[in-house]
C-alpha cells in the first residue's frame, strides 16, 4: 500500500443493494490494511442523498439495480464530482459491458467472486486520481506542449508501441530540438529492468546495454536524477552521479518514476551535448509526461489482461477450449507424435448438489493445480468443459504416452478435503479419461482431439475411473450418443415421455396398496423405450435432471388422481442418484405440499447403491421427507454394497426385494435363502418388506407364505398407462369384491350347516 494511503482514511461511497456485499468489500479494503470511512446507497434516490453531505475518494457501484444501472450511477457521480472515480464491483458483468463502462469513465472492474484484487484497485484508482489534479494543476505551464502531446495520445492512426514511440519523440522535440537529445521508458523488472521504447531515430548509433546501465543506475538514485560532465573528473556538476551516466556518452539525464498495470516504469531523457542542463520547468513537465505514459500503460495492460481473461478460464486460470486448441493444432506441428488425453471428473454436478457451489468450484481448482504442476516442457493443460479437463502431451512412442496419462491421472487419486467440509469429510473425485495418439489414432489434431472425446464417451458408459483408448468405431458411438442427447431433449419438450404404473398388492388381504410411476418414452421412431435405455445415458450426461423434475411434476399430479376414496393407497417413484442427498429434493416437495398436493399420497423410492453413496447426506433427505408424510422405499436390495449399520439409519418403510432373487425363490435354494433373509432384516428393523419381479402364482404364493407383505409383478399386473391402470384398478375392487361377496356365502352356508347338526344333535 503506498503511503499516502497509509496514513490517510479512505472516503468510500458503496452503491449496493446487498448489504452482506456491502461488508465483504469494506472487510477486503480493512484487511488490505486501509482505513476506511464509508457510506452506503442503495439505489439512485439514496446515491444523490450521500453525494451531497458526503465528498467520496473512491465511489464503489454495482452493475445491476431494479430500476437503473452502473451507467446512471456513473453519470450521477460525475455530475457531483468530475474527478472521483468509479470502480465497478458487480458479479456478473459482461466483457463487453465492461469495455463500455470502462469507455464511459470508470477506471476499473473487480468481480465480487475476486475481490482480492478489490484494494489495489482502489490503491491505483485514488492514486491516478491525485495525480491526475497534480498534473493538471502543473499542466497550466506547459498547455501548448501538452496540447501536442494529447493530438498524439488521441491519433487513431497510432497504436501499441507506435503511439509510445511518437509521444517520446513528441517529448524530446519539446524538451529540447537537439538530435542527440533521447527519451526512454524503461520497466523495473524485479532487481532488474528493460528498455520499454526509445525515441532515438533510424539510423541513429546506440549501445542499449550501456543504455540500461545507465537507466538502471539513474533510476537507483530515486525518482529523479540531473548530472553533468564535460570532463568527468574535473567539472563535474554532481561529483555523485554514477559512472554508467559518462559511460552511455550522458552529459545530463532526467528521470521520473511512475507505477502502472502492477508495474514500475521509468521514463527518462539524457543527452550527449554538454550545453545541455535542466530546470524546475523540466521536471514538471516530466511528471506530467509521466501521467500522460502511466495513462498509456494503463490502457495497454488492461488490454492484455483483457485478452487474458478471454483466453483463460476465469476460475482455474487454465487456458480455456478455444484457446487450447489453438495452441495444440500450433505444438501438434512440431513433434512426430502426441496424446490428448481428456478428463471427465466423474458425478460433479452431485459434488455440487451435496456440498454447494463453493466446494465444487475449490474441487475444479483443486484438479486444476494438481493437473498443471505435473505438465512438463510443451505440455498444457485446459479446463475445456465445466468438469472435463484436457492435456496435450508431446510423445514419440505409446510406451511414453501411457506413463505420461498415469502420472496426470494421478491428481484424481486423492480425495478433496477442506476446513468448510466437516473434520471427517472427504470428497472422492474419480475421472473418466479418453486417450488419442498421434499418428496411430489419426495425424490432424482436431481428428485426435475428436477421437479423444470418443473415447471419452465410452468411459462414461463404463463407470467410474475408466480408462479408453480410442478404437476405430468409437465415433459413430460419439455421433450416437450426441444425438441420443438431442432427442432426450427433443423428447421431453415435446411431451414424448411418460408414466406406467404397476399395482402394489398386500398379499394378506390382497387390497391395492398403492403403485409404483414408471417412466417411458413413446420415442417418434423407436417406439417405447423403456427406462434402461436411456436413464444410464441421462444420468451420464446430466440430461436426468430435467427427467427428474419432469418424473416429479407429473407422479404428484397422478397421486391425487389415483388415490381417490382410496385413503392407504400411495404412489411411489424413483429418486435419481443426483436427487438421493440433494436438499433442493426436500423443497421441491415442501412446495408441492403448499400447493395442494397430498404428500400422504406420496412415496420415493432409492437404490440401495444410491443410498450407501453419501449415507449422511441421503440420510437428511429421507428425515426431512418423512417429516413430510413421504414414505421411502429401499429399491433392489440386495445387489449394492449393503451396510446394515448405516440401513438402519435410514426412515425406510419398504425395503423392496430385487426381482433377480424373486424369479429364483422356487427352483434355487440360494436365490430362496437371500430372499428370506432379506424379510427378515426388514422384520427385524420394522420395515414392510415388498418382492419385485414376481412374475408367476408360485412364487407370489412363496412370498406370502414366508411373510412377505407386499408384492408387485406380472403377476399381479402389468405396468399400465394411467387410463388403463384406473380400469384395471376399478376391475380389480370389483373382482375383490365379488370374492369376498362369494366368501362370506360360504361361510354363512357352512355356519348354517353347523347350526342344523347341532339342532339335530339335541
Amino acid at each position: 500500500m503506498s503511503a499516502a494511503l497509509a496514513t490517510m482514511t479512505l472516503r468510500a461511497l458503496i452503491v449496493d443493494d446487498n448489504e452482506a456485499d456491502r461488508e465483504l468489500c469494506i472487510a477486503a479494503l480493512r484487511r488490505y490494511g486501509m482505513s476506511v470511512e464509508w457510506v452506503a446507497a442503495e439505489g439512485e434516490a439514496e446515491l444523490r442523498a450521500a453525494l451531497r453531505d458526503f465528498v467520496p475518494d473512491v465511489v464503489l457501484c454495482d452493475f445491476s439495480f431494479p430500476d437503473f444501472d452502473g451507467f446512471a450511477a456513473r453519470r450521477i457521480v460525475y455530475e457531483a464530482y468530475p474527478e472521483c472515480p468509479l470502480i465497478f464491483v458487480s458479479g456478473a458483468i459482461s466483457e463487453e459491458r465492461a469495455a463500455i463502462a470502462l469507455q464511459c469513465g470508470a477506471v476499473d472492474y473487480v468481480m465480487k467472486s475476486t475481490l482480492v484484487r478489490l484494494p489495489i484497485a482502489v490503491e491505483r484508482a485514488v492514486a491516478a486520481a491525485r495525480a491526475s489534479a497534480d498534473v493538471a494543476t502543473r499542466a497550466r505551464w506547459h498547455v501548448k506542449r501538452l496540447e501536442r502531446l494529447w493530438g498524439i495520445a488521441n491519433d487513431p492512426a497510432l497504436a501499441g508501441t507506435q503511439l509510445a514511440n511518437a509521444m517520446l519523440l513528441r517529448a524530446s522535440l519539446d524538451l529540447r530540438a537537439h538530435q542527440s537529445f533521447r527519451g526512454y521508458l524503461c520497466r523495473a523488472v524485479g532487481d532488474a529492468a528493460a528498455i520499454v521504447e526509445c525515441s532515438a531515430r533510424t539510423g541513429e548509433a546506440r549501445e542499449p546495454a550501456l543504455e540500461l546501465r545507465a537507466l538502471r543506475a539513474l533510476g537507483a538514485r530515486g525518482t529523479r536524477a540531473d548530472a553533468r560532465t564535460s570532463s568527468w573528473a574535473d567539472t563535474a556538476r554532481d561529483t555523485d552521479a554514477p559512472p554508467e551516466l559518462a559511460a552511455a556518452g550522458w552529459h545530463s539525464a532526467i528521470c521520473t518514476s511512475f507505477e502502472s498495470g502492477n508495474s514500475r516504469y521509468w521514463l527518462a531523457f539524457a543527452a550527449t551535448d554538454p550545453s545541455e542542463m535542466f530546470g524546475d520547468d523540466d521536471y514538471a513537465y516530466l511528471d506530467a509526461l509521466a501521467t500522460f505514459f502511466s495513462n498509456y500503460v494503463e490502457q495497454r495492460w488492461r488490454e492484455e489482461r483483457r485478452d487474458y481473461e478471454q483466453r483463460h478460464d476465469g476460475l482455474t486460470g487454465l487456458v480455456d477450449r478455444p484457446q487450447f486448441h489453438v495452441l495444440a493444432a500450433a505444438a501438434s506441428k512440431r513433434f512426430e507424435g502426441f496424446a490428448i488425453l481428456i478428463f471427465d471428473l466423474a458425478a460433479f454436478h452431485e459434488i455440487n448438489d451435496a456440498y454447494g457451489y463453493a466446494i465444487g468450484d475449490a474441487v475444479l481448482i483443486d484438479v486444476a493445480t494438481s493437473l498443471a504442476v505435473r505438465a512438463r516442457h510443451d505440455e498444457f493443460v485446459a479446463r475445456v468443459g465445466a468438469d472435463v479437463f484436457a492435456v496435450f502431451v508431446p510423445c514419440t512412442t505409446r510406451e511414453i504416452g501411457r506413463e505420461r496419462l498415469a502420472d496426470f491421472a494421478s491428481a484424481f487419486a486423492h480425495p478433496f478435503s477442506s476446513s468448510d467440509l466437516a473434520a471427517d469429510t472427504e470428497i472422492a473425485r474419480p475421472a473418466r479419461v479418453g486417450v488419442a495418439m498421434a499418428p496411430d489414432d489419426g495425424a490432424a489434431f482436431e481428428e485426435i482431439y475428436a477421437r479423444a472425446e470418443a473415447a471419452l464417451s465410452v468411459a462414461r458408459e463404463r463407470g467410474l475411473g475408466s480408462t479408453v483408448f480410442y478404437e476405430a468405431g468409437m465415433d459413430r458411438e460419439a455421433q450416437q450418443r450426441a444425438t441420443l442427447l438431442s432427442e432426450i431433449a427433443e423428447g421431453l419438450a415435446r411431451d414424448q415421455f411418460t408414466l406406467y404404473y404397476q399395482p402394489h398388492i398386500e398379499l394378506a388381504s390382497g387390497r391395492v396398496t398403492g403403485c409404483e410411476a414408471l417412466i417411458r418414452w413413446n420415442h417418434p421412431v423407436r417406439g417405447l423405450v423403456f427406462p434402461g435405455d436411456f436413464i444410464p445415458f441421462a444420468e451420464e450426461t446430466g440430461a436426468i435432471a430435467s427427467i427428474d423434475d419432469w418424473v416429479m411434476d407429473h407422479a404428484f399430479s397422478a397421486a391425487a388422481d389415483l388415490s381417490g376414496d382410496r385413503p392407504e393407497f400411495r404412489l411411489y417413484f424413483n429418486l435419481s442418484g443426483r436427487q438421493a442427498g440433494n436438499p433442493s429434493v426436500v423443497r421441491a416437495f415442501a412446495n408441492a405440499a403448499r400447493a395442494g398436493v397430498p404428500l400422504k399420497r406420496i412415496g420415493v423410492e432409492i437404490t440401495e447403491t444410491d443410498a450407501m453413496r453419501d449415507v449422511h447426506a441421503t440420510r437428511r433427505v429421507l428425515r426431512a421427507l418423512r417429516r413430510l408424510d413421504v414414505h421411502v422405499a429401499i429399491d433392489d436390495f440386495g445387489t449394492g454394497f449393503s451396510s446394515l449399520s448405516s440401513l438402519k439409519q435410514f426412515p425406510v418403510d419398504i425395503v423392496k426385494i430385487d426381482r433377480t432373487f424373486v424369479s429364483g425363490v422356487t427352483s434355487n435354494p440360494d436365490d430362496a435363502a437371500i430372499a428370506e433373509t432379506i424379510i427378515s432384516i426388514a422384520d427385524h428393523f420394522g420395515f414392510a418388506s415388498l418382492g419385485e419381479g414376481a412374475e408367476t402364482p408360485e412364487e407370489v404364493a412363496w412370498l406370502r407364505s414366508h411373510g412377505c407383505r407386499y408384492v408387485q409383478g406380472y403377476a399381479i399386473g402389468y405396468p399400465l398407462p394411467i387410463d388403463k391402470f384406473k380400469a384395471w384398478l376399478a376391475d380389480h375392487d370389483a373382482r375383490t369384491l365379488a370374492a369376498r361377496l362369494a366368501e362370506t356365502k360360504r361361510e354363512r352356508r357352512h355356519g348354517d350347516r353347523r347350526k342344523v347338526k347341532s339342532a339335530t344333535a339335541i
